[in-house]
């Protein structure tokens, strides 16, 4: 094995090897065996400090200094998303991450965390990840590939094309790699294609904190890369509205539901295509406009001489309706980032016409899936000399290219990139590789030096003239900190010019739009069953993508929720099931990326349909339908939204501002025995006015306690298993309802009926007054289950813990016991938390102080709408909350008097005067 300094792990025994003992195939588990040896290898890792591992591995004889069996040891990182770091603090347990929540230091989520970036542990134990290089299909040896890469440079060195294809970056080693490339040699081109990430994003989060925003095809909240800073910024201006008792106003002018648009005080649901008559009225102009458009304007022409506002408009809109519209108010505020100098997919595709390239890479890209349907890109490859494909999963690309190179996961390997606010982050391992697998930055080095160094080495030489003081030390706090000072971030470029991609006139037939899923992303997340089975946010579907209409333009197609209907643009067609979606603008159908997967969508990925396919490479965002109609078949749609339905009213409530809520319900009359409270009472209250239904707190909460998928066909028999569930509403008119989100976790009730109702003592109430579930007790009558007026506890209808390959036991909680068949689970307040601070206040010998505990869902929240802590304390933040007048329980009618209570969203204030 070539010594090329990059981190080595002891090969496995396997069916395949002579001295194969007790080794099955990776992808059939690991031995007892192979567990200790790799945990012990991970935790010495762990040992290093800043997460520094070392160069060679040694028997776990003595305990490193540092690591104690049983306790977590936690390391900052970050994962990348569209070229975007999210950073992140990973809990590591002998050399195992478990869970990852928000770096706390980092001023990009202070400690917030999306769903796709929770999402993320749970690729790294992927079976399915290749491990092996593959030539033609047929497995090869990593020096066959390492002569091929000395005959690119030789052939390089003559004046042959090698380029590279990567996603868009802000990594600054990427663009240290790439530039030193070029160079040395005569020809080497980089290209970037980004399907997920309109040209315009990657300026970076938009809104400044202003206290009114009006917004035009824009969803700064919803998911993506810029979702947490986004939260933040509008959560921070809405607080800070509250206290100083002043109006806020959003205005939202948009063609399909957003997360932003639920929280708009007003609203219009319009075409797409009208977005540039809007900002001419806007500007003072007098385009042609309906009556609910004139309004609009009114109102927003009103906040603008009122001054304090901000326009935002979305990245998919033509350039020059953006530049009218962020014109007109406080400008966006851009993060510094640098994405490079890549050239765009229209020029990676004029040069392949050409025959220019004789070596291509695609590097963690999937150009055949994920390209617009009018670019052959498959028959384009065949005119490169070589295609490589690089990634940790063969996919569509894979088919054409001569070379497979399997990637290392992130979490295996040293990089670096910048967050959402310009911030730059190292990205340290948090586990070794499974088998000897290349990170990016090697593949790169590959092509320039015949024996590159690793990983750590190549991020290392980026840094080691840009951080003050010191290297070692200064490398070590970085390392340590998730995050670079912000005086050594070098200046900055903006992204390169777009190419012209203004969307044709309207005209008559449907508008189509393309849009990331929020599930799948642009592709990438697929495979993450966690992602799959939550809900989407405004639809609440799982496990695939459906077009989204209107319920006018459903009546028109004469076709109803789950009805297939076809979709004909520019020659191109596909067949997707409606989705009939209150508040939609009539005439437009949205489509959602990263389904209908050909090769390696894992877990069923070919369900849905492949938006790109219909995609068009002048207008990847947005075009008109030649033709829509209904073909008379039918598919099945999976909502969860109807699964738990509460029998009672009054769920959202709604103040107007500076008031307090007038009816609340507290503490009435109850059928159920009182409770003696001891000196803790933990208690929950979520602020539905900071609520914007991003998913954080279910992903935090599936992976914090070990809560398991089931599958889409269980799903729809209501038999999912999220401890915590949002709830949507809608209230209004279908042709523009106000949507509401309420996140609904247990309710721990003073009274609690399940407790009264179980058998067998199962379910039981603590001396701090939490509804615990002793799973050894629980024989699964489903009496708590029937009893709860919530509908919060799930049965385990099967033995899901071994029908679900991609969450191992390596991945899962070990504070949190593993439910069986047979058994109810639910919320328990993260008792394991709990205890792990009971067990520290107790040894120091004080009580556990205010902010100590925080569970998963509250730490993950972006907008911090979720509030925990001792009640019994009066200065306590939870205790303060049920203290306003906008503190309110959900069904109080029944006298449970449940620990979890609601913060009533406020209602559209009058414009500031």
């Amino acid at each position: 094995m070539p010594a090329t300094g990059r981190i080595r792990t002891i090969q496995r025994r396997g069916p395949d090897r002579p001295d194969a003992k007790d080794g099955p195939d990776v992808k059939a588990g690991a031995s007892r065996r192979d567990v200790l040896r790799f945990s012990s290898l991970a935790a010495m890792a762990a040992a290093a400090g800043c997460g520094e591992p070392p160069e060679t591995a040694v028997p776990y004889i003595a305990e490193p200094d540092g690591v104690t069996p049983g306790e977590a040891r936690h390391y900052a990182s970050g994962i990348m998303v569209s070229g975007i770091v999210q950073p992140v603090l990973a809990t590591v347990r002998e050399g195992r991450p478990i869970t990852l929540a928000g770096n706390p230091q980092h001023p990009a989520s202070g400690g917030a965390i999306d769903a796709f970036a929770q999402a993320a542990i749970l690729s790294l134990y992927d079976p399915e990840r290749e491990t092996a290089i593959r030539r033609e299909g047929r497995i090869v040896s990593p020096q066959s590939f390492a002569a091929f890469a000395w005959n690119a440079r030789a052939r390089m060195e003559n004046g042959a094309c090698l380029a590279f294809l990567t996603p868009a970056s802000t990594s600054p080693t990427l663009h240290r790699q790439i530039a030193a490339l070029k160079a040395r040699y005569p020809d080497v081109r980089h290209y970037a294609h980004e399907p997920g990430l309109a040209d315009a994003a990657r300026a970076g989060p938009a809104l400044s904190g202003a206290p009114s925003v009006i917004s035009l095809g824009a969803d700064p909240l919803g998911p993506g890369p810029f979702q947490v800073a986004e939260a933040r910024t509008w959560a921070a201006a809405r607080r800070t509205a509250r206290q100083d008792g002043s109006a806020t106003r959003l205005l939202v002018a948009e063609a399909v539901p957003t997360l932003t648009g639920s929280r708009a005080d007003t609203r219009l649901p319009v075409r797409e295509d009208r977005m540039g008559a809007l900002a001419q009225a806007i500007a003072g102009g007098t385009p042609e406009l309906s009556e609910a458009e004139r309004g609009f304007v009114e109102e927003a022409r009103a906040l603008l001489d009122r001054g304090e506002v901000q326009l935002i408009a979305g990245s998919q809109l033509p350039a020059s309706v953006r530049a009218r519209i962020e014109g007109l108010g406080a400008p966006p505020r851009h993060a510094p980032l640098d994405w490079g100098a890549p050239e765009p997919l229209e020029t990676l595709v004029r040069d392949l016409e050409a025959g220019e390239i004789d070596t291509l890479v695609c590097v963690d890209t999937n150009p055949v899936y994920s390209v617009p349907g009018d670019i052959d890109m498959a028959g384009l490859l065949g005119r490169a000399g070589t295609v490589v494909n690089a990634s940790r999963h063969r996919e569509e690309t894979s088919l054409f290219a001569e070379w497979f190179v399997p990637l290392a996961h992130p979490f295996e390997t040293w990089s670096d990139g910048q967050a959402a606010d310009g911030t730059p982050v190292i990205c340290q391992p948090l586990a070794r590789a499974r088998t000897d697998l290349w990170a990016v930055h090697e593949l790169l080095a590959l092509f320039s030096e015949p024996a590159p160094p690793g990983a750590r080495d190549i991020v290392r030489a980026t840094w080691r003239d840009r951080l003050e003081g010191a290297f070692e030390r200064a490398w070590r706090r970085v390392v340590h900190d998730g995050l670079v000072p912000a005086q050594a971030v070098a200046t900055a470029r903006r992204p390169s010019p777009e190419a012209a991609r203004e969307a044709g006139t309207s005209r008559d037939g449907l508008e189509i739009l393309f849009r990331p899923d929020p599930a799948a992303w642009d592709g990438c997340f697929t495979r993450n069953i966690w992602l799959q089975e939550t809900p989407k946010p405004v639809s609440l579907l799982v496990w695939r993508n459906a077009a989204s209409i209107a319920p006018a333009t459903a009546q028109e197609l004469q076709v109803e929720t789950g009805d297939l209907i076809a979709i004909e643009a520019q020659g191109r067609r596909i067949e997707a099931p409606a989705f009939v979606q209150p508040g939609q603008a009539p005439g437009t159908v949205l489509l959602t990326l990263g389904y209908g997967r050909r090769l390696g969508g894992g877990h069923d990925g070919s369900r849905g349909y492949d938006a790109y396919r219909l995609r068009s490479s002048a207008s990847p965002w947005r075009l008109t339908a030649d033709r829509v109609t209904g073909t008379g078949e039918r598919a099945d749609l999976v909502s969860t939204q109807h699964h738990h339905e509460m029998d009672g009213h009054h769920f959202v409530r709604t103040v107007a501002p500076g008031e307090a809520l007038h009816d609340a319900i507290d503490d009435g009359p109850s059928l159920h025995p009182d409770w003696e409270s001891g000196d803790q009472a933990w208690a929950m209250a979520i602020d539905l006015d900071l609520c914007i239904g991003c998913n954080a707190c279910m992903t935090a909460c599936q992976g914090e306690n070990n809560v398991l998928t089931v599958g889409e066909e269980q799903v729809a028999r209501g038999r999912e298993m999220h401890w915590i569930r949002i709830d949507r509403y809608y209230e209004g008119p279908d042709e523009n309802p106000q949507i509401h989100f309420q996140p609904v976790p247990c309710m721990h009730c003073e009274q609690a009926p399940c407790e009264m109702g179980c058998p067998v003592n199962a379910t039981v109430h603590s001396d701090d007054g939490l509804n615990l579930q002793v799973y050894n007790r629980c024989i699964g009558t489903r009496t708590c289950q029937a009893y709860c007026p919530y509908k919060v506890r799930r049965f385990n209808f099967h033995e899901w813990t071994s029908r679900e390959p991609d969450d191992p036991p390596a991945r899962r909680n070990p504070e949190v016991t593993v439910r069986s068949r047979g058994v109810m689970e639910k919320c328990t307040y993260c008792v394991q938390r709990i205890q792990a601070a009971d067990i520290a206040a107790r040894m120091d010998d004080r009580a556990i102080g205010e902010g100590e505990v925080v569970t998963a869902c509250q730490a993950a929240c972006p907008t911090g709408a979720i509030i925990f802590g001792d009640k019994n304390k009066p200065r306590s933040a939870v205790a303060r909350a049920k203290a306003e007048g906008r503190n309110y329980d959900l069904l109080a009618e029944l006298g449970v008097r449940p620990r979890t209570s609601y913060l009533a969203r406020v209602k559209p204030g009058e414009p500031r005067s």
